[in-house]
């Protein structure tokens, strides 16, 4: 049976040492070269409600060769999967060996988080099966610094967009808020 989605790997780089930090497993669907119509199914996915199954498939591919991959590998879910169906993820880390060792998940931006608890629930859930937790894009999407201080993911993932519109005029500020939210919170 051929995959529809696939994973496709994307190094996450450190700017300070020039070093792989790891690599970030994003759903991709076959043949598609425009880059763009994984952005439409992912949004249909979590509007309908089949995301979780997208999420898991991602997941189980990673789980199932992550050995080869030689660094730690993210995994992005969706906050629909996560407080409508999380099992769908969690089962698969708990029934696999090594559980979320080597295992980012990133929280995506793209759905409002209506249940704090569940998304709670979900992140002490990975932290017990030695995995972590990121936030994806944030200054896009729903993630406010509010929110993502009361996450308290370990790792806060910039948008590109974000980081373009500082680096073009030259403001600071915003980038000294979220290192300020960043090092309260002991996220990198």
């Amino acid at each position: 049976m051929k995959m529809v989605v696939t994973p496709v790997f994307q190094p996450i780089l450190d700017l300070k040492s020039k070093q792989f930090r790891w690599l970030e497993a994003l759903a991709r669907i076959n043949g598609d070269f425009t880059q763009r119509g994984h952005i439409q199914l992912l949004s249909l996915g979590e509007e309908c409600g089949f995301i979780h199954h997208i999420d898991r498939a991602v997941a189980e591919w990673v789980l199932d060769s992550r050995e080869s991959a030689g660094l730690p590998i993210s995994i992005n879910v969706s906050v629909v999967t996560i407080e409508r169906n999380p099992e769908s993820i969690l089962g698969i880390l708990r029934s696999n060996p090594g559980g979320a060792h080597d295992l980012i998940l990133e929280i995506t931006e793209t759905a409002r988080i209506s249940s704090l608890s569940a998304v709670h629930d979900f992140c002490h859930q990975v932290w017990r099966l030695g995995g972590r937790i990121a936030v994806d894009d944030f200054g896009t999407g729903h993630f406010t610094a509010d929110l993502v201080g009361r996450i308290q993911p370990d790792f806060i993932k910039l948008a590109q967009a974000l980081v373009s519109t500082v680096v073009s005029s030259r403001d600071m500020g915003l980038l000294k808020e979220i290192s300020v939210v960043a090092s309260a919170i002991g996220a990198e």
